[in-house]
């Protein structure tokens, strides 16, 4: 047990200890203290009692929400106040989100050394980052120094950059769930949502304990959390979570339903709503009926009869108020609830970010409802904490594409473990609040093609052009880019650090990786010109014939674009015409149909169609675009890999190639299947009538050329008995599959 205390002047501690009984009576008033006689006889023994006197530490910024906006810098205040005499060292070590450590300090403590300092860490930019203190003593044992921890605290804090959002009417659509909080966190909340930079807050009205003697003193302590936080903008929304508890034992009511609360009687509840309503309605006017974290209005009968009548009741006494039903993502919208009636979405950590359109597109359909999404997120004994911040941002992204509906979190803070009550911030408060700064005044008008497994998208509005880049599925962890993007495009991470962009020959050069990045000050319209560029059927049957498509563009300038657009890869295809003129009239459409040719060696699978395009508007581009384009047969399915074993009549070490073959088609299909390695000769098998829906396997085995294997490839695939279809595969040593 730890006792904790400032008292200056205490010079003993008391003990009292106490014999308790295994078996007492539940129901009697006296409880585990109550006394049975019959068991009354007995003894006990309590042995190997210590008593530690640990130092006295502390640490942690000069913000009482330890979130600080530049240009001031972090300063870290580190107390340690012993009185044991002992000889002790305190280490402070600062983490960044990755768990990287970017700092170390270690002090002596007593014996002529300070007992409290301040420390200026030298932070490699904005972001959230973890200061550990620990206290150690240390003692001379054979000749070698020994440090023993004694005592240990953490501090984290956020340090972001003093930009503020472009639009307030967008900014007010963000904000964090505070329901429920504890009266000691309470005073703190309008410094942590000034500080974060967020205009948007969810409060409750009422406490547990609230009853008709405290009601008033409660809602003295509101108005003062409220008059901060309305008069800098800020959106507030009572929430009625948790209904009092003297209240529900007056209507007999357990587990009453926020929605159902004036179905009850009104003697009771209007004494507790009425001073709440009366007071607050006139600056609140959203009301979220229950509590976001539990939704389960929609398993309820007679559901929209009892949202009108709960509605009508409300505008009886509030003017003008927007009701918000809590709901969740998984369960569809009500049918037949009015429009004039909201919903808070629980986003269920389960989603993944990329499905999110999914679950939220029937939210947009007409008639449109308000509605706000509670971004459930998971905990850091689950996720590293850099992965927790890609998640929320992707789901901030890929929800703000679908529908501009509002965005919360849940109490993105946690408290120090001391008397004195500091607000330690979750690094998702400091991402969610720079992905609000970000996405307001802005819409998600393209999705731009930037490679295989690369996600990007084009965002503009009052705030400016601005693209939206991060690796979901491309094997490489950092894909390195070089695009022109503007002039003078800037690259900003997640936290709004300003990344240094290199230039070679007229374009910048930029890393893509699983977190989200941004370019502002973009050139908007060539972006959109490029995003523009792609085939109409970008699948190409792998037959040995003429394929026509054509190549679409569209020009987003105000005036004629006019200029040459030449082909460059795929390698050694040939495509008709290679070079064309082109002239497209302001903010038209433009198709260039093309015939598309590929050697008979070509392979299998996804390449990018390439172009360069030279062109004059207002100045000169000469840029390449890219489309992908997949080369393959809709109505076969292939796959093929390699493994190595040995021979069992040689023992030498064999490479064996397996082929699975499936027809997806309507049709009965003949094949033939084959293999090929320099050095050896070519195996090629029929596959006779394979019929829809059937699959095969065919095996090739290459005697004795696990050496070859290191140098050479093995090309395998399929073609028709009687017709031009080929399909192509090359295995080479870093497709083996370990058995």
């Amino acid at each position: 047990m730890r006792l904790y205390g400032d008292y200056l002047n205490a010079a003993w501690i008391g003990m009292q200890f106490q014999l308790i009984q295994t078996q007492y009576d539940k129901d009697s008033l006296l409880g585990e203290h109550q006394v049975l006689f019959n068991e009354v006889d007995g003894d006990g023994q309590i042995d190997d009692i210590a008593i530690w006197q640990l130092p006295n530490i502390e640490i942690c910024t000069q913000s009482k929400v330890n979130i600080i906006r530049a240009p001031i810098r972090p300063k870290l205040k580190v107390k340690v106040r012993d009185l044991s005499g002992r000889v002790l060292v305190s280490e402070v070590s600062i983490y960044d989100y990755r768990r990287q450590k970017i700092s170390y300090k270690q002090q002596p403590v007593g014996a002529g050394s300070p007992n409290s300092w301040t420390l200026l860490p030298q932070l490699p930019g904005y972001g959230w980052y973890l200061a550990d203190l620990v206290v150690s003593e240390t003692q001379a044992i054979g000749g070698k120094t020994i440090k023993e921890p004694v005592a240990r605290t953490l501090c984290s804090f956020l340090w972001l950059p003093d930009d503020r959002p472009y639009k307030v009417a967008d900014a007010k659509l963000f904000g964090v769930s505070a329901v429920n909080l504890p009266e000691n966190q309470l005073p703190l909340l309008p410094e942590l949502v000034t500080k974060a930079g967020l205009y948007g807050v969810t409060l409750s009205p009422w406490r547990h304990d609230t009853t008709l003697k405290n009601i008033t003193t409660q809602q003295n302590q509101l108005d003062k959390i409220l008059q901060p936080l309305l008069s800098s903008s800020c959106e507030v929304t009572f929430a009625m979570a948790p209904l009092p508890d003297a209240m529900l034992s007056d209507l007999q009511q357990a587990n009453l339903m926020a929605h159902t609360l004036f179905d009850q009687d009104e003697n009771i509840w209007s004494a507790y709503f009425k001073p709440v309503i009366l007071r607050h309605s006139q600056r609140v006017k959203r009301w979220v009926l229950g509590s976001a974290n539990h939704p389960s209005a929609m398993f309820q009968k007679n559901l929209d009869s009892q949202m009108e009548r709960t509605r009508k009741q409300f505008n009886a006494l509030a003017p003008n108020p927007t009701l918000l039903l809590p709901w969740t993502a998984l369960e569809p919208r009500h049918p037949y609830i009015k429009s004039d009636i909201g919903y808070v979405l629980k986003i269920p950590k389960g989603i993944r970010p990329q499905y999110m359109g999914e679950f939220l597109n029937e939210w947009k359909q007409s008639p449109q409802v308000e509605h706000v999404m509670l971004l459930d997120v998971e905990t850091a004994d689950v996720l590293s904490q850099q992965d927790r911040v890609t998640d929320l941002a992707l789901r901030m992204l890929y929800g703000w594409e679908v529908t501009q509906s509002g965005m919360m979190i849940d109490k993105p803070w946690t408290i120090s473990d001391r008397r004195k009550i500091n607000l330690l911030p979750d690094p998702n408060l400091g991402v969610f609040a720079a992905m609000a700064n970000r996405l307001s005044g802005r819409r998600v008008i393209k999705q731009l093609n930037l490679g295989r497994g690369l996600q990007c998208r084009i965002l503009d509005g009052p705030a400016g052009g601005m693209l939206a880049m991060w690796n979901e599925s491309a094997p490489d962890n950092r894909t390195q880019l070089t695009l022109y993007m503007g002039e003078n495009p800037t690259w900003h991470d997640l936290w709004g650090n300003h990344q240094p962009m290199s230039v070679v020959d007229n374009k910048q050069q930029f890393t893509i990786t699983r977190e989200p990045s941004f370019i502002e000050d973009i050139d908007l319209e060539l972006a959109l010109l490029r995003a523009s560029f792609h085939l109409n059927e970008p699948f190409i049957e792998s037959r040995q014939l003429p394929h026509n498509r054509v190549v679409k563009l569209h020009n987003p300038w105000n005036q004629t674009v006019s200029g040459y657009l030449t082909f460059k890869e795929p390698a050694k295809w040939r495509i008709t015409p290679k070079r064309i003129f082109f002239s497209m009239a302001a903010n038209a459409d433009y198709e260039i149909p093309v015939q598309l040719s590929f050697p008979i060696s070509e392979t299998a699978g996804d390449k990018n169609l390439v172009a360069q395009l030279q062109f004059s508007t207002q100045k000169n581009y000469d840029v390449q675009f890219q489309t992908p384009i997949q080369v393959g047969l809709k109505d076969i399915e292939f796959h093929s890999h390699l493994t190595i074993e040995p021979n069992p009549k040689t023992g030498e070490i064999d490479t064996i190639v397996t082929q699975r073959i499936a027809n997806r088609g309507d049709k009965t299909i003949s094949l033939y299947s084959f293999a090929n390695m320099t050095g050896f000769p070519r195996q090629e098998r029929l596959i006779s009538r394979l019929h829809p829906g059937e699959s095969i396997l065919r095996n090739f085995r290459f005697r004795n050329s696990v050496e070859l294997l290191k140098t050479q490839k093995i090309r395998t695939g399929l073609r028709e008995t009687s017709g031009p279809a080929v399909l192509n595969h090359n295995l080479s040593a870093w497709d083996l599959v370990t058995p």
